[in-house]
């Protein structure tokens, strides 16, 4: 969980930090598009601790592959 919550973070703060003068990105811009994304790192705390580690791993790992692949596409636009 913390894994996701630092990625979202790290990859706001760099594309905030690197965005051109012309087009800068803010947090409200990134906030309105990653909207879902966001989302479900909020609901990350509901998956059950009962479930297998494995389990666990891959779904916190599919969500931070969901936030890199979601800023390349803002980096990218």
């Amino acid at each position: 969980m913390l894994k996701c919550i630092v990625t979202l973070y790290e990859n706001s703060q760099k594309a905030i930090s690197d965005s051109p003068a012309d087009k800068k990105v803010s947090w409200s811009y990134i906030k309105t598009t990653l909207s879902h994304v966001i989302q479900k790192v909020v609901d990350g705390k509901f998956l059950d601790p009962k479930l297998p580690s494995l389990e666990i791993k891959a779904f916190y790992d599919g969500i931070v592959k969901e936030i890199d692949d979601a800023f390349l596409m803002i980096t990218d636009a």
